[in-house]
């Protein structure tokens, strides 16, 4: 039927007595304790932290405060200062946003245009199709 709660879980117990019959409803707090964990390979660490850098360094060469910042890009100054450390925890959202506040919402449109790895392995494909004899 239901789930029995967990060791510790504030619950609470209605009774009710409907002729003769008892039932019992139990009613518990939900908690969500499982976070999600982002797990990146340590070069993507260190990029997002050079990324959350250069946007720093980027707000500050213009001279707008943390605050004025968290509040043009309509995010908590929390937000702002986790998307400057580099993060991986902030939605990609709010770093568009916060690109987008000091015009540089371009830059991440070139992020992944020129994929040189991409197009190697797509050439050694064509190559290997056409010393086979087959045209695709």
């Amino acid at each position: 039927m239901g789930s029995v709660p967990n060791e510790g879980e504030k619950c609470a117990v209605i009774v009710a007595f409907v002729g003769e019959v008892c039932y019992y409803i139990v009613c518990c707090e939900w908690r969500r304790d499982m976070k999600r964990q982002t797990r990146l390979f340590p070069k993507a660490v260190v990029a997002l932290e050079r990324l959350g850098e250069n946007i720093k360094l980027a707000r500050r060469r213009r001279g707008i405060t943390s605050a004025l910042m968290a509040e043009r890009a309509d995010m908590s100054l929390m937000t702002l200062r986790a998307i400057e450390r580099g993060s991986p925890k902030v939605a990609m959202g709010n770093y568009m946003s916060v690109l987008f506040c000091l015009g540089m919402q371009d830059d991440m449109a070139q992020v992944a245009a020129a994929d040189l790895q991409g197009r190697d392995i797509q050439d050694a494909r064509l190559l290997r199709g056409s010393r086979q004899g087959g045209t695709r």
